[in-house]
């Protein structure tokens, strides 16, 4: 035999023993409540991340609004002073 073939039936073998070794784990008692375990995490993590989106959001029109209310403060402070100047 070559050595390409025994090192393809090698590698053959070591992924059939890795899928056995697998499937026998996932049918184990325990690596199904590692699952079940992981699972608030991850909702937790999903909802933290949801609520971060949310507040950036919610930072992000806050800070719109307060520019939009600067500017207007600003042209309305210009007017005042323009008229001012116009009546001096």
């Amino acid at each position: 035999m070559t050595l390409i073939t025994v090192l393809a039936i090698v590698i053959g073998l070591i992924v059939i023993i890795f899928s056995i070794t697998s499937i026998i784990e996932s049918n184990h008692p325990n690596f199904k409540q590692r699952e079940i375990e992981r699972s608030p995490k991850d909702q937790i993590i999903n909802q933290l991340k949801q609520t971060i989106k949310d507040v950036e959001e919610e930072y992000e029109q806050h800070r719109r609004r307060a520019l939009e209310r600067e500017q207007r403060i600003m042209r309305e402070w210009r007017d005042l002073n323009d008229n001012n100047n116009n009546t001096a």
